[in-house]
């Protein structure tokens, strides 16, 4: 979050390990993310589009639980686990 957008965050926990298994270009990858749940001293939502510290190369949007229904968002674990983030790390498989 420093690094992208400039914004201070202090880490309370990791919530997920996630594994994807899946084919790019026809290559097999296997893919491993750690998804932390951060807690801020201020507030940093936006409305619309905006961009990061890199300028314009990157595009960034805050979108509410709501409206994510409407969206291509990865992974697809997410649509669902943001709604109801579990109290212990879960780690996750995905095949596909």
């Amino acid at each position: 979050m420093a690094e992208e957008l400039g914004y201070d965050v202090k880490v309370e926990r990791m919530v997920w390990t996630a594994e994807s298994f899946f084919k790019h270009r026809g290559e097999a990858m296997h893919e491993v993310a750690f998804y932390y749940l951060l807690k801020t001293r201020e507030a940093y939502f936006q409305e619309g589009p905006f961009y990061g510290l890199e300028g314009d190369r990157l595009i960034y949007q805050w979108i509410p639980l709501e409206g994510m229904e409407d969206l291509d968002v990865r992974p697809v674990f997410f649509m669902k686990a943001l709604k109801d983030v579990p109290r212990e790390t879960t780690h996750l498989i995905m095949k596909g």
